[in-house]
């Protein structure tokens, strides 16, 4: 995933690097899961920091495996970081990038409500490759 980021762009890739420690700041801060639920505007409000995280981190993922040239993801993704339309600060411009790939529907964030060995073991491969 993060060649693919870097490729189309640097500070976009810088910024996904520091939106990973500024989530966990948030989430673990008073009232931070109330806030970051709101931030991203979850379908239901956010357990943890590891749930936007997991999230997130599933879609580059797929944004980079199936970047395919018509609809070219990470492209979207990273010109959506880069332009900041949502604000300047690095969760905001996360977000922007979130609603420059999906449209600003009614919720963006639909975390799945509970764990199963298909996404324990895709989040375990997806660790690995990253090592590689």
């Amino acid at each position: 995933m993060s060649w693919y980021m870097q490729e189309a762009s640097q500070t976009c890739y810088q910024t996904i690097s520091k939106s990973w420690s500024e989530i966990d700041i948030i989430g673990f801060g008073p009232n931070g899961m109330n806030f970051l639920s709101q931030r991203f505007n979850t379908c239901r409000p956010l357990k943890d920091s590891q749930e936007l995280k997991s999230y997130l981190q599933s879609l580059y993922t797929v944004a980079a495996q199936y970047n395919d040239p018509a609809r070219n993801p990470v492209s979207v993704i990273c010109g959506g970081i880069d332009s900041g339309s949502y604000g300047s600060d690095v969760l905001s411009k996360i977000y922007s990038g979130l609603v420059a790939l999906r449209g600003d529907g009614t919720c963006q964030v639909n975390p799945p409500t509970s764990v199963t060995e298909t996404s324990e073991g895709w989040g375990w491969q997806v660790k690995i490759i990253a090592l590689f």
